[in-house]
């Protein structure tokens, strides 16, 4: 049932039928939470769990809703940390805290809470930085690394951290410069580069 209702809010949420699909995710929570809390042994319930979390919360940020969808994003946040402790060797949990830390970010950032969302994005990009030594050959990657680089660039320099800003914007083009010397005709890393290009003029600017 629980899935069921994902699947209605995923279709929903793609037609633009917002509070349709935060009613289909709400009902899909409830299910996952009596679940995750009958069987909390299952590691595979608590992911859910945490998934129907951020699939609230996505809802509730496209809505404007930013303190109940930071709430929502904490919540999945907390279980993703559970997951990723118990099993540090788990690509994919280690993964699904990084992309929670990212959420709560965004978040975070839309409340103009940019201190907090530095700290955020800090925590995502540590776990990035390691799982794109772990597969450096994956280019998916090493691409969510570089752009996380250049979000915490983007808080620095508004936070006038003009040096930290510049560095964050060095490492991130230099992953996606290499990309883009393995894979020339891949025009994502073109736009890509235009874009970090884009924020070093714009840091470099009085």
């Amino acid at each position: 049932m629980a899935l069921a209702n994902g699947y209605v809010g995923n279709a929903e949420q793609r037609q633009g039928n917002l509070p349709a699909a935060l009613l289909s995710y709400q009902a899909a929570l409830t299910i996952m939470q009596a679940v995750a809390t009958a069987d909390s042994a299952s590691t595979q319930w608590q992911r859910d769990l945490a998934v129907s979390y951020n699939h609230v919360g996505s809802i509730q940020t496209a809505q404007g809703d930013q303190t109940a969808a930071l709430a929502s994003y904490q919540a999945g946040l907390v279980i993703a940390q559970h997951l990723a402790k118990s099993d540090s060797s788990n690509a994919g949990w280690q993964r699904d805290l990084a992309i929670s830390y990212g959420f709560v970010a965004d978040v975070q950032e839309k409340e103009r809470d940019l201190p907090d969302a530095v700290t955020s994005y800090q925590a995502s990009l540590a776990i990035k930085v390691q799982l794109a030594k772990a597969d450096s050959t994956n280019a998916q990657a090493q691409r969510d690394l570089a752009l996380t680089y250049g979000k915490l660039a983007e808080l620095y320099r508004r936070l006038g951290q003009a040096s930290e800003a510049g560095d964050a914007l060095a490492s991130g083009r230099a992953i996606i410069a290499s990309l883009a010397g393995q894979d020339p005709s891949q025009a994502l890393y073109q736009q890509d580069l235009a874009r970090f290009d884009k924020q070093i003029a714009a840091l470099k600017q009085p």
